[in-house]
């Protein structure tokens, strides 16, 4: 017998399937071979150890095992799932993008802005806008940054971007709008690219 097979004969015989003549074989083996002795001296005390905690400790080794072992990272989850998804990250992204660049233009300029077809029908004092008494605008009057003063007629819709205004409903014949937070503001600005305002 030489040393690879008395190996695999060491191992038979620890787990009680060796039989006789094998046991007998190994015994001779093990006389001439120092390295072989030495191997089965230490398997025997490894399998002693096991055993004597397993005996001792057998209903918490397994909970003494789980709890030492490291918790699995979350943030490695979460960069899988971002992995996973490209799409819906690249439209995350977007929209944050996005929405930021209309953030920046919300109200980045105080000046006095008045838009209408009929310039010559109003009266322009400071940022107050003024349609006389004795006026009609025919169309859209659109103030931003500035306050409106309706005493004539408008046919049209008035809207007031961060400002205020002082009309009577009679006043105005479309709608009155009024936008002076950053969401009506974007609403305003996506509405009127779909001719909607």
């Amino acid at each position: 017998m030489n040393c690879q097979e008395a190996v695999s004969s060491i191992h038979e015989y620890l787990d009680g399937q060796l039989d006789r003549a094998g046991q007998e074989a190994l015994e001779r083996h093990l006389t001439v071979c120092e390295s072989c002795r030495g191997r089965l001296r230490s398997l025997e005390m490894t399998e002693a150890w096991v055993r004597m905690l397993k005996d001792q400790d057998a209903p918490d080794m397994t909970d003494r095992i789980m709890s030492s072992l490291p918790a699995a990272r979350k943030r490695q989850k979460f960069a899988r799932w971002l992995k996973r998804h490209p799409a819906l990250v690249a439209g995350v992204l977007f929209i944050v993008v996005m929405f930021s660049s209309f953030a920046t233009m919300w109200n980045t300029n105080e000046v006095l802005t008045v838009r209408t077809n009929e310039m010559d029908k109003i009266i322009v004092e400071g940022n107050r806008v003024i349609v006389p008494a004795d006026q009609t605008i025919h169309g859209d009057l659109i103030v931003e940054n500035g306050e409106i003063i309706v005493e004539g007629l408008v046919t049209g819709n008035l809207v007031v971007i961060d400002g205020k205004y002082t009309a009577s409903s009679a006043n105005v014949a479309g709608r009155i709008t009024l936008v002076n937070r950053i969401f009506d503001w974007l609403w305003y600005k996506i509405a009127g690219l779909f001719g909607t305002v």
